[in-house]
């Protein structure tokens, strides 16, 4: 390796390769020194409160997978479990544009689920418990 080199954890080889003996012959080995003062930024989505976060239940049978949010009573069902993820959070957001935007009149025990239209306002990722 030359010291150009960028390891895959994208930092610059400090060292200059070295020929280390071992059982299959030698080895050459680049050393670099842990520096504490390096820091890394990584942005997050900020989360809902505890109390909006939604349930999932999920089951397999037959080769479907059948995903459910809880308290809004969202299902979806797909072959594949990431697709069966995207489709439970694309079914969800749907639902809860609708309550939000057409603000239609629901029975009592549908009432309960306008209350998470507030999810909304964050990133779907961050929805569920």
């Amino acid at each position: 390796m030359s010291p150009e080199t960028i390891s895959p954890g994208g930092l610059r080889e400090t060292s200059e390769p070295r020929a280390t003996p071992g059982e299959g012959g030698d080895f050459s080995v680049n050393y670099e020194p842990l520096s504490g003062d390096r820091r890394f930024t990584v942005p997050i989505s900020p989360a809902p409160p505890e109390s909006y976060l939604l349930q999932v239940e999920g089951t397999f049978e037959n080769g479907v997978y059948f995903l459910r949010a809880v308290e809004v009573d969202v299902a979806v069902e797909e072959e594949k479990l990431p697709d069966a993820l995207r489709s439970l959070i694309d079914a969800v957001r749907d639902w809860l544009e609708y309550l939000a935007e057409e603000r239609p009149a629901l029975t009592p025990d549908l009432e309960r689920q306008r209350r998470y239209t507030r999810l909304l306002r964050y990133d779907s990722d961050t929805w569920f418990r």
